[in-house]
């Protein structure tokens, strides 16, 4: 292989990009994501916040809008290229399948749910008015409605999932409409429905505590809701379609940005609100504007992580104390990016991937051969 370039900077400030991500999940033990640009696979281990590289065998292209859907039975279900292909890691055989499934035009990277269903791989896009079923043996795709529903219905798409007890049932609510649908994913049957009564256009996102929905909308305030009332609680006065994700922990509400500045931590029995100020003090956020903030959270031993989209930060909420933080997190150093760098046969090597110091670093010790392998 001949290296192209052997450090070339992005135009866009490119520290850390390698890092991106827009979803994670758990085994309880770990969590795991694929980042956005280039598929890089990570690891962290939750008990002392270790992240690690992953080089899965058969499969170490570099891939863009990618995405880690869900985690079952040992095995890691990701997109990349937004839903083009579909690649299932093995973590006890640390190899790969890869199944090309032709769904980039309906953005899986981007979805409400993901779940492994009697062999079927379930996703709910967020951008796209169907359900998608894909069977794990073959790699077959089904694209079909909610049963019941027209094409009309659901094109106006859906927010967030909140996942049931049965996480085969999801509860779920049209951006547009504002119908809360309550879904059996496993046998493909509506167990209830009623519309949301609300006077504003765009739902964004919803989260449920027992009885009572809260609702962010996209002028960002935030309701409270059950059957009987529905009440405005709050309103960020922040920029619009500034916020994404809602999450109940304790007695607070936190308020996730998407596009917006600031973190809020709302008290719900008094309805104080707050700015989250205890950033760390070298906290930059180097993407573009057109590129979200936090865009989902994975709950695991009581904790929920928020993933960051673009940036090298994950925040996290005790769901017992309700209080939040970002975690000080061990990321690989140069020796492990060089050689992820190295892994992935990686013709040009960009800023984004590799420092020119780490690259120097490397070279000097190794030698920079190794890189033309």
């Amino acid at each position: 292989m001949q290296l192209e370039c052997l450090v070339r900077k992005n135009g866009v400030n490119g520290k850390d990009m390698n890092r991106w991500f827009i979803s994670m999940v758990s085994d309880g033990n770990y969590l795991y994501w694929v980042t956005e640009l280039r598929g890089h696979i990570l690891k962290m281990k939750i008990e002392d916040l270790t992240v690690e590289y992953i080089t899965p065998l058969g499969d170490c292209n570099d891939y863009n809008s990618a995405a880690i859907l869900c985690i079952n039975d040992n095995k890691i279900y990701y997109v990349v290229e937004g839903g083009e292909q579909l690649i299932i890691y093995d973590m006890i055989n640390n190899t790969t399948k890869k199944f090309v499934i032709k769904c980039g035009d309906m953005y899986l990277n981007m979805f409400s749910y993901a779940n492994i269903i009697n062999n079927i791989l379930v996703i709910i896009p967020m951008y796209a008015p169907s359900v998608v079923n894909i069977n794990i043996k073959n790699g077959v795709v089904d694209r079909k409605l909610f049963k019941n529903y027209k094409s009309e219905d659901m094109k106006h798409y859906y927010t967030n999932c909140i996942v049931n007890k049965d996480e085969s049932i999801i509860d779920i609510v049209n951006i547009r409409n504002h119908e809360y649908l309550t879904y059996s994913v496993s046998d493909e049957e509506l167990r209830g429905n009623f519309k949301i009564s609300l006077d504003v256009k765009d739902v964004v996102s919803i989260e449920k505590d027992t009885e009572e929905i809260y609702i962010l909308d996209k002028q960002n305030n935030i309701y409270q809701y059950n059957k009987n009332t529905c009440q405005r609680i709050l309103k960020i006065d922040d920029s619009k379609d500034g916020y994404f994700v809602l999450h109940r922990a304790y007695d607070f509400l936190w308020i996730m940005p998407l596009y917006g500045n600031d973190i809020y931590k709302c008290n719900i029995k008094t309805g104080q609100m707050v700015k989250f100020d205890r950033y760390p003090s070298d906290y930059i956020y180097n993407a573009p504007k057109t590129m979200g903030k936090f865009t989902s959270k994975c709950s695991v031993k009581g904790k929920t992580y928020f993933t960051m989209h673009a940036g090298t930060y994950i925040f996290c909420v005790d769901d017992l104390t309700g209080e939040g933080e970002f975690l000080d997190i061990k990321w690989p150093g140069w020796k492990e990016e060089a050689e992820e760098v190295i892994y992935k046969k990686m013709k040009t090597i960009y800023e984004m991937d590799l420092s020119f110091e780490s690259f120097l670093k490397y070279g000097i010790r190794y030698g920079f051969e190794t890189f033309l392998k």
